[in-house]
């Protein structure tokens, strides 16, 4: 049986979903670029940061095609305006990971070991949030097909729910990490202590982001 985007083979939600399919692999990058952080793999991390670069890049343009797409005589069973918005919060996210993954090039940032676990933490929080939300999205044609009724509908604000969760954790060990990494103003120089406090804010604003475009969904599908 045909679903939704092919019974309507002009409606954006395939572009919506091939859109957030390549924020979730800028997503999936930045995961690697964490790893290679960790292992103290500079080169790594600048070599993935050109990916992710290459990744977001790709998302904007097909943003700019979906806007294109929209601004066309189109049967949609949404309000337009609701899907450029969603649209627009769907790419911060990439946008995001970009720029965190960037702020890893300007310096070489070594990790401090008794930080380690917080970073992890934070890390995992921003990471989990980013892909909820990229999972929403994913469920917007089944949606559309049941009707916004039944376990499709609960499975969703499930979704919603976790992606919360995880935007309260990244900010609990965000402040946790920015507390204790202050605390190091004797042991780590003062240009460290400032690019550590613009990493964490950054980060951060992927958890915040991710929380944003759950609430664009929520206006979209109410």
């Amino acid at each position: 049986m045909a679903g939704i985007a092919d019974l309507f083979p002009r409606s954006p939600l395939k572009g919506m979903i091939e859109h957030i399919d390549m924020v979730g692999q800028c997503v999936d990058t930045l995961e690697t670029l964490f790893t290679a952080l960790k292992a103290g793999k500079q080169a790594e991390v600048e070599s993935l940061a050109i990916t992710i670069q290459e990744k977001e890049e790709a998302a904007d343009q097909l943003k700019k095609d979906l806007r294109k797409s929209v601004q066309k005589p189109l049967f949609l069973p949404v309000d337009k305006a609701e899907l450029l918005s969603l649209l627009s919060a769907q790419d911060n996210i990439a946008d995001v990971a970009q720029d965190i993954a960037q702020l890893f090039c300007l310096r070489k940032m070594t990790i401090p070991q008794d930080l380690m676990g917080e970073f992890i933490e934070l890390e995992a929080a921003i990471l989990n949030a980013a892909r909820k939300a990229v999972e929403t999205i994913r469920s917007l044609a089944n949606l559309f097909e049941v009707g916004f009724k039944g376990p499709e509908t609960e499975k969703v604000a499930l979704i919603l729910s976790q992606l919360e969760a995880s935007e309260d954790d990244a900010d609990k060990w965000g402040l946790s990490f920015t507390k204790h990494i202050l605390a190091k103003e004797g042991e780590e120089s003062p240009v460290s202590i400032m690019m550590w406090m613009r990493i964490i804010k950054v980060m951060g604003d992927l958890g915040n982001q991710s929380y944003k475009l759950a609430g664009r969904f929520k206006a979209l599908v109410d």
